[in-house]
């Protein structure tokens, strides 16, 4: 599922938590361009992509955290 969304999006994805876990896939995702909005749009792509691809795993949660650097 990983290199699919690195393919399909242009995004970095890794593995970040519960590594042991097999039940269990915590993924984060970066997405990085010269505009806030672009970044919600392909993040809220990726997640409803992994929604409609992976019909036997469930989306629990979702933490989204945007950081918007400023013009000098």
């Amino acid at each position: 599922m990983s290199q699919r969304l690195r393919n399909t999006f242009g995004v970095a994805v890794a593995e970040v938590a519960d590594n042991d876990a097999w039940q269990i896939a915590r993924i984060g995702v970066a997405c990085v361009a010269n505009s806030a909005s672009h970044c919600e749009r392909v993040v809220d792509e990726v997640i409803a992509f992994v929604q409609d691809s992976r019909l036997d795993a469930e989306v629990i949660a979702v933490d989204r955290e945007v950081i918007a650097m400023g013009e000098d």
